[in-house]
């Protein structure tokens, strides 16, 4: 297609730490990361440990929560570690940090991995949530949010994945529900967010692109935080009956920027 002087998008997935060594270094985004490395040795997620109640650990190129680790540490001595392998949530309570390191080692993906600080979340019903905000280009290749949602945690669940339990609901109402009359303008402080992450993901990546989904994590006092952005984000945002005006949109926002890139001017977005 190349050859052929056909314009290409979206062509391949995002590697987790390269993003967010990039990003780090952009002014408009450094401001939204919650501290990440890549994952070298024991050592230092004891040492991350030691600076935050909570760190996740995750999979560089994973996708739907797969091969994630949480591991926090309880307050009077010892840890947490909870993870999900084949379908199932496990939490383990253990004393010592010898023991913490063995089960992190053996609930581990075989694949390379990036330390996260963990983020306090504003909960909807006692379930902790984080907000899926998918991005746009419309015919005049500016980024519009699409079908903004709330994805709750599972029960057991350390991640909010519709594959792992986790279900989504209008981000209206989660705000309203943790923020009360603050909804409307932590809606606006997210989604402005969000296009200064899109517009940066762009600018240091210097690829094409038509879509971005972005995981923000949101604490109680109102604090953005983005945990991922994915170069093909899942749809299953826009698989509710409340959400299905929100998907014909999104389609023709692809189809827009589609049509600009090949020359033509739909105007219809």
């Amino acid at each position: 297609m190349e050859r052929a002087n056909i314009p290409i998008f979206n062509r391949r997935f995002f590697h987790k730490w390269r993003i967010h060594r990039l990003l780090r270094r952009d002014e408009q985004a450094q401001k939204y990361l919650p501290e990440t490395q890549p994952m070298l040795n024991m050592q230092q997620v004891r040492h991350f440990l030691g600076r935050y109640p909570s760190v996740y650990l995750k999979p560089n190129g994973g996708s739907k929560g797969q091969g994630i680790v949480r591991v926090m540490r309880r307050r009077r001595q010892g840890y947490q570690v909870s993870f999900r392998k084949a379908n199932r949530n496990y939490q383990h309570v253990v004393g010592s940090w010898a023991q913490a390191a063995a089960l992190i080692r053996r609930a581990m993906a075989p694949r390379s991995y990036v330390i996260q600080e963990g983020i306090a979340l504003a909960n909807y019903r006692g379930r902790p949530f984080d907000v899926r905000v998918t991005l746009y280009k419309n015919g005049q290749r500016q980024w519009v949010p699409c079908g903004s949602s709330a994805k709750i945690a599972g029960y057991g669940s350390i991640t909010t994945h519709v594959a792992n339990g986790g279900r989504v609901i209008p981000l209206n109402r989660a705000l309203r529900y943790a923020f009360g009359n603050q909804a409307e303008e932590i809606r606006e402080r997210i989604e402005a967010a969000a296009i200064d992450l899109a517009l940066a993901v762009e600018r240091v990546t210097a690829l094409e692109l038509g879509e971005i989904g972005l995981d923000i994590g949101l604490t109680a006092q109102g604090r953005v935080a983005m945990f991922e952005a994915n170069s093909k984000p899942g749809r299953a945002v826009f698989a509710t009956a409340w959400n299905r005006q929100d998907r014909w949109k999104s389609m023709l926002y692809l189809c827009d920027y589609a049509a600009s890139l090949a020359g033509f001017d739909r105007g219809v977005s």
